[in-house]
């Protein structure tokens, strides 16, 4: 049976989520790592660097990976949070934030004195650690036929390179 410790630790994966959702839309926030309460002084302080947020987005990930299951593993299959689903998450976050300092350096908006290749170096990590063998994907090889064939399928509930997907659309 699964026990309320399961449910913390895939709280990593979701706090990484909200707080990438939230350095897409507005750049700097405050980073919050502890439970705070109402008379908290904390909810006062001034945004962190989004180097800050976004490192520790991808150390979430790194915890998340820890404590999933492999997707062959998983009870849920493809509707469950995997090791599979946070490297992918983690390549995604990576590969984002080094495109964005990387074009926007020089502005504003870029953070100082950040090396880019650090986070694209982790999505490259993190997409090798995905591709090694060791997980369940990429199971229609390479070819753009096989492409074809694992996204035009009008039933995709069989397959498990589909992390979520619903169906009632199909229902008549």
């Amino acid at each position: 049976s699964r026990g309320l410790g399961d449910v913390y630790k895939r709280q990593y994966f979701f706090r990484a989520w909200f707080y990438f959702d939230k350095v897409k839309n507005y750049g700097d926030v405050p980073w919050y790592n502890t439970v705070l309460n109402m008379d908290s002084p904390d909810l006062y302080k001034a945004r962190d660097k989004r180097t800050i947020i976004v490192d520790s987005i991808l150390q979430d990930l790194d915890n998340a990976f820890l404590y999933l299951k492999p997707l062959k593993e998983n009870n849920g299959g493809n509707n469950r949070l995997s090791k599979e689903a946070a490297l992918i998450f983690k390549s995604r976050v990576a590969l984002f934030e080094g495109s964005w300092q990387k074009y926007h350096k020089g502005t504003v908006f870029a953070t100082e004195n950040v090396d880019p290749k650090k986070y694209f170096k982790a999505a490259v990590d993190a997409c090798e650690e995905l591709m090694s063998g060791k997980y369940s994907v990429g199971l229609y090889g390479n070819s753009s036929e096989m492409y074809g064939k694992m996204f035009g399928q009008d039933d995709m509930s069989s397959n498990p390179e589909i992390i979520s997907v619903s169906y009632t659309h199909l229902r008549a």
